[in-house]
């Protein structure tokens, strides 16, 4: 009867009392999958549906849920409401807005297909301008977070395709972390093996240079200025192994029509140093700059 049901009127997900019906599906990744949906009003979201098999993803599932309560911005993603199911088996479904135009990856990908079609510079820096805004937020609380996983997929284009709306917070975490021993750093590169998406990954979290090390929120800066290589030219700089990520060779096409400041501001981003990237606030003081 239930499959009946189900062949009739759809798939629905119900989230505390109010019932989504499923349009189609929009992602999928590990232990979860993404649906457009829309409720009875006709009104469209993201519902993201993450399986709970393991008592890690029971804890990354409740960090998603408090970070999203927790920071507040505009171009954050937004925790619309959630449910947690105890049943055979358990799921969350985590219910967002819905971004018809997609992601910045998305927009990537058409761009540069058979005909490249490179994105107007000014352009690329109010996108990264505004989603700084929103990482802004996360490095200058009183104890920093850290995004982890900053990835143009992880990053949805508004309805006037004008600002990036940050997503993804289920690998965000205390910035400032002191890795004192070798265990300690085997442990954290673990972590961020499951957490962090490998060609974003800055080298720290590969490989620590040194012990002690204090790890901060500026592997954030690595990860964005991978996402700002890859929207400017089409390409990831780095191929998501150590060995490229703590090389310190950034990848610039020989011909290309950007200017000399912005790719000397990626290169700064990408520093194998990480005291040698800018913090997010000197980010947007020269994204802000750019634009004037």
């Amino acid at each position: 009867m239930g499959l009946v049901w189900s062949l009739i009127f759809g798939t629905r997900y119900d989230i505390n009392g109010a019932s989504y019906k499923l349009v189609r599906q929009i992602g999928e990744g590990g232990f979860s999958y993404v649906y457009h949906v829309r409720n009875a009003r006709g009104e469209h979201f993201a519902l993201k549906k993450l399986l709970i098999q393991l008592p890690e993803q029971r804890v990354a599932i409740d960090n998603e849920i408090m970070m999203c309560r927790q920071l507040q911005h505009d171009n954050l993603i937004e925790l619309v409401d959630h449910v947690i199911t105890e049943r055979s088996q358990s799921e969350a479904l985590l219910l967002f807005p819905y971004y018809q135009n997609g992601s910045l990856e998305d927009m990537i990908s058409s761009r540069y297909g058979n005909q490249p079609q490179p994105m107007e510079e000014q352009y690329i820096i109010r996108l990264f301008l505004s989603v700084s805004k929103a990482i802004q937020v996360m490095h200058t609380m009183t104890d920093p977070i850290a995004h982890r996983d900053i990835t143009p997929s992880n990053m949805m284009l508004d309805d006037q395709q004008e600002n990036l709306i940050l997503t993804d917070l289920g690998s965000a975490a205390v910035a400032t972390v002191t890795v004192s021993s070798r265990q300690e750093a085997i442990a954290l590169q673990e972590i961020c093996a499951q957490t962090c998406t490998a060609p974003y990954r800055a080298p720290e979290l590969f490989e620590i240079p040194s012990l002690p090390y204090m790890v901060t929120e500026v592997t954030d800066i690595w990860s964005l200025g991978c996402c700002l290589f890859y929207t400017v030219f089409g390409s990831c700089p780095f191929d998501g192994s150590a060995l490229a990520a703590v090389s310190g060779r950034v990848p610039f096409p020989r011909e290309h029509n950007y200017s000399e400041h912005l790719c000397d501001l990626i290169g700064q981003m990408l520093s194998v140093e990480s005291s040698q990237r800018p913090n997010i606030t000197q980010l947007i003081n020269t994204f802000t700059q750019y634009t004037q």
